[in-house]
């Protein structure tokens, strides 16, 4: 998607939903140069196996830097999948996810064509699907059945996969039937894992795990806290999106122990903490604004107005900007200006009073005075 030129293109280019990727991470993304994403990579490069749960506040840029990293780390064979789109992110379970990582990879797998499992991997696999009743599962609920009576390798799998987000009943079985097997789906994970690097020209293969900071606060401390153990243990390099509200909890020494490396990703300053702008953030994101919008198309003041109400988090700016567009359009006129930039902040800000109670309000009115947060317990 090339730059917009009107401000139809420029509704539709700014888009808060959609992190970017493929083509718009081409022309749209702005390095951070930040250090947590730096230490990331150097991690991966230098260990095995390696946990990281990387976290930050909502729109601050996660999916889109892991997108990036994944462009930047050409020495891995990467899988990345969401909990949103593969599973129910209403009824998660650490058994979902646990069963998902082998099963994605082995979907890349499919969609590769030029790995071919080794034998003893794909006797394995068939094992495990035996062992936790994969076919009858599926069969049971689908109805499945293939022309000949023949079944492509590991098809109660792949048809399972899609009944994982959309059947409570299903996930109920697979989470009783795997529990007691989490010892043989690691050593699956192992050996599919290695026959896959193996054959992979020293690449290594990645897992990335997205949106699980999204989930319900409870749902998130069963996963990465009493679940801790499990979900450190695989054998395979995994970034898991982790939330930010669980660095403040009193079990974020617990769950580091268990997975040893956390990474933020900061909003970018556009304030320094006296209130003064801070030219280097401020300037990073006018360049995102800048790369998807022709300057005619917005006041120059307008857009250092945005940049400064957004607080430094890319999806508010994006956010902002594309309500001033729309207040623009609406007006008849051809070009955002400061108007049409403080009518979308007025909007955004009647937005989040509503949601927040008079204590809360009061509470935000005293970090602002005093610059500090208090996380207590």
């Amino acid at each position: 998607m090339a730059r917009a030129t009107n401000l139809e293109e420029a509704i539709r280019v700014l888009n808060p939903q959609k992190s970017l990727g493929g083509h718009e991470l081409d022309e749209f993304y702005v390095s951070r140069d930040s250090r947590a994403l730096e230490r990331i990579k150097t991690l991966l490069l230098q260990a095995s196996e390696v946990k990281v749960l990387f976290t930050g506040h909502r729109g601050a840029g996660k999916s889109t830097e892991l997108a990036q990293l994944q462009k930047d780390l050409n020495q891995f064979w990467t899988v990345s999948f969401s909990v949103f789109d593969k599973l129910d992110p209403n009824d998660l379970d650490y058994r979902d996810i646990l069963f998902s990582i082998p099963l994605q990879i082995l979907l890349k797998v499919k969609a590769d064509r030029q790995i071919k499992l080794n034998p003893k991997t794909v006797r394995r696999i068939e094992e495990f699907q035996a062992i936790v009743e994969i076919e009858k599962i599926s069969e049971e609920k689908a109805g499945v059945e293939v022309v000949g009576g023949l079944k492509e390798p590991f098809f109660g799998l792949f048809s399972f996969e899609a009944k994982l987000s959309k059947e409570a009943v299903t996930r109920k079985t697979l989470r009783e039937n795997i529990a007691p097997h989490l010892s043989e789906l690691n050593i699956l994970l192992s050996d599919l894992v290695r026959d896959i690097e193996a054959q992979l020209g020293g690449k290594k293969v990645l897992v990335l795990v997205e949106d699980i900071d999204k989930a319900d606060p409870k749902v998130a401390t069963e996963i990465f806290f009493n679940r801790g153990v499990s979900m450190s243990q695989l054998p395979v390099a995994i970034i898991y999106a982790f939330p930010v509200s669980l660095q403040a909890s009193k079990h974020i020494k617990q769950i580091n122990q268990y997975f040893g490396n956390c990474e933020s990703l900061p909003s970018i300053k556009v304030r320094e903490k006296d209130g003064n702008e801070a030219p280097v953030g401020i300037a990073k994101m006018m360049t995102m604004l800048n790369k998807r919008l022709e300057n005619h198309l917005i006041e120059e003041s307008a857009k250092k107005k945005l940049v400064l109400a957004s607080g430094g988090i890319p999806r508010i700016l994006v956010q902002l900007a594309r309500d001033a567009f729309i207040e623009a359009k609406v007006d008849g006129v051809m070009q955002v200006r400061v108007e049409d930039v403080d009518r979308a902040i007025a909007g955004e800000r009647a937005s989040f009073k509503r949601t927040l109670s008079r204590a809360q309000l009061q509470l935000l009115r005293q970090i602002h005075l005093e610059k500090d947060i208090d996380v207590g317990e």
